[in-house]
């Protein structure tokens, strides 16, 4: 059995002898130069050759990071992978200056990737919500993404164009590391609470505190859909503790108890599991067994 290809195009390089300033881990960007065009003729012609061929030396995935992609390549590559047969599963975009054509061009090569179960954008602004739309849009008319991940991509400046993200309805979103603030928490808790088809969320290290915790844990009252909420290395204290553990399970009353939100089965070092009528609930050191009345 042949397996798939996976295409790389992974340059984390010095420019011109010097290294850029690098923010939160971010590799050096290799800015283009007439002379990576070899390289980037050298993939296109690649995947061509392979789309000839049978399906058996499929393109598994294609990432690139860490060097900077021209609109006119990023043009070439769709058209490369728009043949019949285009079996891309996965799509990574790190560091790669993506701007304006460049989102508008993502949005195409997701387009043509029928195949395509994971999304990965990195280190690369989404400016306005035009642009926002147009990703969202193929995101939620595609049959197989499961999986978009936008982190570093301060999102939280703009929490209009955090809204439309959003809107992609995935099984699984992260949003790590976009400097979410208390103003994103409110479009967050707002789609949470329309009970999107949302299995997992990943909010970690943004910048969100007790009260925009305590907001979200409230939208999922009403949420029957979200199983897993990550919240590493945000700003909350034990106050926003407590509130994870009452939206889990409110013992107050049995009234609280039905409210008590009974599909989140994971929050961040959290694990709380439904074995049939047992409610386990593990937090850290201590455990804590209690029966659903």
């Amino acid at each position: 059995m042949s397996h798939g290809t996976i295409f790389s195009f992974n340059l984390a390089l010095k420019h011109n002898g010097q290294q850029d300033q690098l923010v939160d881990n971010e590799e050096p960007i290799v800015w283009h130069e007439p002379i990576l065009d070899g390289y980037w003729n050298e993939l296109e012609d690649n995947i061509r050759r392979r789309q000839l061929r049978s399906i058996a030396t499929k393109i598994q995935g294609i990432y690139i990071e860490n060097v900077e992609i021209k609109k006119e390549r990023l043009a070439a590559l769709v058209t490369a992978l728009s043949g019949q047969i285009n079996t891309t599963e996965y799509i990574l975009f790190n560091n790669a200056n993506l701007c304006k054509e460049g989102i508008v061009l993502l949005s195409e090569l997701v387009d043509v990737s029928s195949k395509l179960h994971q999304l990965i954008i990195s280190h690369n602004r989404i400016d306005n919500m035009e642009l926002a739309r147009c990703l969202t849009s193929s995101i939620r008319s595609h049959n197989c993404i499961a999986g978009l991940t936008i982190s570093y991509c301060d999102l939280g400046s703009s929490p209009e164009i955090l809204s439309v993200i959003l809107q992609s309805d995935v099984e699984y979103i992260n949003l790590n590391n976009n400097n979410i603030d208390s103003l994103g928490a409110v479009k967050i808790a707002k789609y949470l609470e329309d009970d999107p088809p949302l299995d997992r969320l990943s909010l970690d290290q943004n910048r969100l505190n007790d009260d925009d915790v305590i907001l979200i844990l409230q939208a999922l009252k009403k949420n029957t859909e979200l199983k897993t909420l990550s919240l590493h290395t945000t700003n909350f204290t034990s106050i926003g503790v407590k509130a994870l553990l009452t939206c889990v399970f409110d013992g107050s009353s049995l009234n609280a108890i039905s409210e008590s939100n009974h599909k989140l089965t994971r929050i961040n070092s959290f694990i709380i599991t439904m074995i049939n009528w047992l409610f386990v609930l593990r937090y850290c050191f201590s455990w804590t067994v209690l029966r659903k009345l």
